[in-house]
């Protein structure tokens, strides 16, 4: 299927379709391989929709995206990422590699108050005025040789305190641990108190 036809489908069952969801889609965008025009016989359709009222933790809204994908239903494998706004927000602007692969290469399929495109915007300045360069496998942030460079609005010592004192610290251990134990996650970096 081709790309402008994948969009069309989604954007039609977006807005015909809505009030069979139990949250609102605020914002959709297409990423990945589709977007980029690069997809394969492999390739899947990876999608960001940004959401109000679905479930505040993210490792609760599988029921709430595989509703969205029952009704995208577009016949080709499908990734989505479901956020909040305000989870959207802070990924743009902590300048998360995937959300600058997103604002560069992203199509913006819905887009309620111009949302998305404004956090598109933001990013795509931040990238030009900062002289990032994007490769193949990642991004080439500029550094100045011997000084702390932060990337974004948070340091990785803030970040190490936040997780530290998280009230679900405890879960994300044991699920780090399980899947350690159970070789699904190699590269990792732990930190138990």
């Amino acid at each position: 299927m081709q790309t402008k036809k994948i969009i069309d489908h989604i954007h039609d069952a977006v807005y015909t379709r809505k009030s069979n969801l139990p949250f609102t889609v605020i914002a959709t965008a297409m990423f990945g391989s589709y977007a980029a025009d690069r997809q394969n016989i492999h390739s899947d359709i990876d999608l960001l929709v940004v959401a109000e009222g679905i479930h505040p933790q993210l490792h609760r809204r599988a029921s709430q995206i595989v509703l969205l994908k029952n009704m995208l239903s577009i016949g080709i494998p499908s990734d989505i990422i479901l956020l909040t706004k305000d989870e959207c927000i802070s990924n743009f602007t902590n300048h998360n590699p995937l959300f600058l692969d997103i604002a560069c290469d992203g199509i913006i399929i819905v887009d309620q108050d111009s949302f998305l495109s404004s956090l598109i915007d933001e990013t795509k300045m931040y990238i030009t005025n900062n002289t990032l360069q994007k490769l193949d496998d990642g991004w080439r942030f500029s550094v100045q040789y011997r000084r702390t460079t932060f990337l974004s609005s948070v340091s990785n010592k803030d970040f190490s305190r936040a997780m530290l004192v998280n009230k679900n610290q405890k879960l994300l251990s044991q699920l780090l641990m399980t899947l350690l134990h159970g070789g699904l996650l190699i590269n990792a970096v732990c930190i138990f108190l």
